[in-house]
């Protein structure tokens, strides 16, 4: 792993003049196992050294004694500064008169590293050390389901969801525990499942029994409406999976933003078969909003290379 030591946070070359602020390349998906090939490399006095290998490769260049100069561009690189480029941006580096040193670590393309073990990157920007009662991340998120057998059965067959625990029932049939520590009925009971849904989501299913409940699911214009978003390597693929799950209702036909900050996202909200409000999304790599943030959203390392949401 390289942490970048320079005197200023990485740059990424692109055609477009993209720069991004990056230190920890496993960031980036750049960890030993996705290496095709790390080398120091020696240039003399005035050499020009582009990129090899397949297209989408992408590569960092870490300079170990500068200065040199990308090309096109004419972005001067000195000691300890860390460039990123992808094979086909026609993206360059030639050494100054005394010559360089570089090593290069070149990291496979998405065709590749998708099938590879999931990753759970850092996907944190460089801010001030936040205080330790600061949440760190989100743990899990929560739902009330009319049936937990049903919901279960239906993240785990449909969306591949694996079981964790099975906890219950809870009550205090003479106590006020359940209205005091959950704010339900006092003479509630609940049953409760904790499942990991892909690499990041720990969800949470309750079902509860006892009087005083609404029964109906909120719209999402309800006040605590609310929507899962799920991310789909293959969208059109999925689309057509959840199409076909009995029970499943797609609401309306899938999208794709076309301009704003999330341009060339794909999208479909979709209902479980008790009513619950979920989504479909894969959104494409580069967004708009990117150019104007050092905040990066979460987004999986695992992504079909020439995807349907790309």
């Amino acid at each position: 792993m390289i942490i970048n030591a320079g005197r200023r946070t990485a740059v990424l070359l692109a055609p477009d003049g993209e720069r991004v602020r990056i230190r920890c390349l496993a960031r980036r998906g750049m960890l030993h196992s996705e290496c095709e090939a790390a080398d120091r490399i020696d240039l003399g006095p005035w050499t020009r050294y582009a990129l090899t290998g397949r297209d989408g490769t992408e590569a960092a260049w870490y300079v170990l004694r500068g200065p040199l100069t990308a090309e096109p561009g004419g972005t001067v690189l000195r000691d300890r500064d860390l460039l990123l480029a992808r094979r086909g941006d026609g993206i360059a580096l030639r050494a100054g008169p005394a010559g360089a040193e570089l090593l290069c670590l070149t990291v496979a393309p998405p065709a590749v590293t998708r099938h590879l073990p999931p990753r759970t990157p850092d996907t944190t920007t460089e801010e001030p050390a936040m205080p330790p009662t600061t949440p760190a991340a989100a743990h899990h998120v929560g739902c009330t389901v009319p049936d937990l057998e049903q919901a279960v059965a239906f993240f785990t067959d449909v969306l591949g969801a694996q079981l964790a625990y099975r906890e219950g029932p809870y009550e205090d049939p003479g106590g006020d525990w359940m209205r005091r520590q959950l704010g339900v009925h006092p003479r509630s009971a609940v049953r409760i499942a904790m499942l990991r849904l892909g690499a990041t989501l720990n969800l949470e299913l309750f079902q509860y029994e006892g009087p005083g409940r609404r029964r109906e699911m909120p719209r999402n214009d309800d006040w605590g409406g609310h929507h899962l978003a799920l991310w789909a390597d293959d969208f059109d693929a999925s689309v057509r999976r959840l199409a076909a799950t009995p029970g499943v209702r797609l609401l309306g036909e899938p999208q794709r933003v076309g301009e704003g900050p999330i341009e060339g996202t794909r999208w479909v909200y979709f209902t479980t078969p008790w009513g619950m409000h979920l989504e479909l999304v894969h959104a494409p790599e580069g967004q708009p909003y990117e150019r104007d943030t050092a905040v990066r959203l979460f987004r999986p390392a695992r992504t079909a290379e020439g995807g349907a949401g790309r």
